[in-house]
């Protein structure tokens, strides 16, 4: 700590300096700094130095930023009427950036009247990029900004030591290695995951080359933050070009993880790259899945040539899915006999059961019935052992994570199985029980394949015993889930409903209202709206000319990227003429959590 300290002396000097000068005046101060972890040693090592400073974390969801300080000072967390300074952090993370910069940058003049004291704000490069473009005026209130940075060596030997455990991690290997405290979080789905970028930034600048294990190590890093992206030719160039290095240099990195344990996980990476262009590209679909099973075919060879059955078993059902999806369902079995073998070894309960799911759903297609059945019992058998286990010993991170994953995507799905084969037996009572139960606890944004098909098939088994107003109420919510993920084009007569959202994207408006031109009533609707004239707007028409339709799918996701004059907006839906009021409470709890019913508990 010592040495950072050290390093960035004279930006500390300049930031106390600052905080000095204006004493009890108000001014914006900017501390740029694109690392957590230092950012978090200069905020331990400033409140050690000044106890008169305050730290502000905050949280997802604030009204606004100066509300959020106001409310900080009045719980007075450290019984001084007002700080040296107070030092604001996680604004990067707040729900509706754009808009809460737009509004502190209309309220600045509020901020010198209300505030007598400096407040430091620390950004990053992203932030920072933000704070220039929204609030302008807000950042002229105060000096420069100030830079802090780790010293270079300190950057590439936190490198090295987290790139080697994130291959760990993903391996699942035990190492002493892994760092609680990361240098840089290197992991795809990591909120920093921009730190890297900064980190190779800061280092060109500082005329630092990398070293070929260390550059080939992180263009894997940052091959799997761009294919969580689905940035996926980036992703590809990059997966490309480690793998390239280590198979040339199976040698050269430490003794775990070896050359031969990375190339093996970067060949299985290639097999997850064609498997998710396989699902984002449907007209080339069997040939990337075709792709997918030689990568992973490959990456399963390198597995069991390292000697630890413990990799080949932990990869093995990614081939196997493949297979599944192909329907190659000699090649599946021979396959999942080996797993089976593998997780016995290794005494994985939770791959047990899905191997029985494989194996039973390889039965189902041989119309073994009994087989099938016997199968799909097993696998939920081993469900409800590895849930009693954890039960016992909830400390299991490793098992309470296989059981989450499982329920989500694999338990509904062996129910299936299970009815399926229940129904060919004579038992349609039992099965369609069985049907329902995986019904409900299908998610169709977890595995939309599945509940398609568990619809069907529960809609083909209403009509053939004769209850058609199930099969077609079935039917129709098939008809409903395929519209809304874009499976099909219009589902009948009725109002057009949102389709389901791209994850990471705004809810875009509907497609019908835009190709149908209503897209310009929508932007009018808004218009007014943004007008403050404007308190009660009207829409009427004849039944049928579209009302609702602009309302669900046209009006309210619009509304809800919508930021006038710097506001939050949250566009809420009332279709309940009775107890309205309930209505708009369960809607304002949901979005802001508990707050809501804690206030109106008080008020009565």
């Amino acid at each position: 700590m010592s040495d950072v300290i050290g390093y960035n002396r004279a930006a500390l000097q300049t930031l106390e300096r600052a905080i000095d000068l204006q004493g009890d005046r108000f001014t914006l101060i900017l501390a740029r700094c694109n690392y957590q972890r230092l950012q978090n040693l200069l905020i331990d090592y400033l409140a050690l130095a000044h106890p008169q400073l305050q730290v502000l974390p905050l949280p997802n969801r604030i009204p606004s930023l100066l509300d959020a300080i106001q409310i900080h000072l009045h719980m007075n967390p450290a019984g001084t009427s007002n700080p040296s300074a107070l030092m604001v952090t996680g604004l990067d993370q707040v729900d509706n950036l754009q808009g809460l910069l737009k509004a502190a940058n209309l309220a600045r003049d509020t901020y010198r009247e209300r505030l007598a004291f400096p407040l430091v704000l620390w950004t990053g490069d992203r932030l920072l990029a933000q704070i220039s473009e929204l609030a302008q005026d807000l950042k002229n209130l105060g000096p420069p900004t100030i830079r802090f940075q780790f010293p270079p060596e300190e950057l590439i030997s936190g490198l090295h030591r987290e790139a080697n455990a994130l291959f760990n991690r993903l391996l699942q290997i035990p190492s002493e290695s892994i760092p609680r405290d990361p240098l840089i979080d290197l992991e795809a789905g990591s909120r920093l995951s921009s730190e890297l970028e900064s980190a190779l930034a800061d280092l060109a600048q500082a005329h630092c080359p990398l070293d070929p294990d260390l550059e080939a190590s992180l263009s894997f890093a940052r091959a799997r933050q761009a294919h969580s992206r689905l940035d996926l030719d980036t992703a590809c160039n990059l997966y490309s070009q480690s793998l390239t290095y280590w198979q040339q240099h199976p040698d050269n990195c430490p003794p775990s993880p070896t050359g031969l344990e990375k190339r093996a996980l970067l060949e299985f990476h290639m097999g997850l790259w064609w498997r998710s262009s396989a699902t984002l590209q449907r007209i080339s679909y069997q040939p990337s899945l075709e792709s997918a099973r030689h990568w992973f075919e490959t990456a399963l060879v390198s597995f069991e040539a390292t000697g630890k059955p413990e990799l080949p078993a932990r990869f093995i059902h990614a081939l196997c899915e493949v297979l599944q999806k192909q329907q190659d369902w000699p090649t599946l079995a021979e396959l999942t006999q080996v797993a089976l073998d593998l997780h016995q070894q290794t005494q994985d309960v939770v791959r047990q059961a899905r191997d029985y799911g494989f194996l039973a759903e390889i039965a189902l297609q041989d119309q073994d019935w009994t087989t099938a059945q016997a199968h799909a019992l097993r696998a939920l058998d081993l469900i409800a052992t590895a849930e009693a286990n954890l039960r016992t010993n909830t400390t299991n991170a490793a098992l309470s994570s296989a059981l989450s994953v499982a329920r989500q995507f694999q338990t509904a799905w062996y129910r299936f199985l299970l009815g399926e084969a229940q129904m060919h037996l004579d038992q349609p009572e039992n099965a369609i029980a069985l049907l329902e139960q995986a019904r409900r606890e299908a998610d169709p944004q977890a595995d939309l394949v599945l509940y398609r098909q568990l619809l069907e098939d529960l809609a083909r088994h209403y009509f053939e015993m004769g209850d058609y107003r199930r099969a077609f109420d079935v039917k129709l919510e098939r008809r409903r889930v395929e519209y809304r993920n874009n499976l099909r084009a219009f589902i009948g007569a009725g109002a057009v409903q949102l389709h389901a959202p791209v994850p990471a994207q705004p809810q875009p408006v509907s497609a019908e209202i835009t190709a149908s031109g209503r897209d310009r009533d929508v932007v009018a609707l808004i218009q007014r709206l943004q007008e403050q004239r404007c308190t009660l707007i009207v829409t009427h028409g004849p039944s049928g000319v579209g009302k609702s339709s602009i309302l669900n799918a046209g009006l309210l996701p619009a509304l809800s990227r919508l930021t006038p004059e710097g506001r939050t907006s949250l566009p809420m839906l009332v279709q309940t003429y009775g107890n309205w009021r309930q209505s708009v409470e369960d809607v304002l709890i949901r979005e802001m959590g508990g707050e809501v019913r804690s206030e109106g508990a008080r008020e009565q």
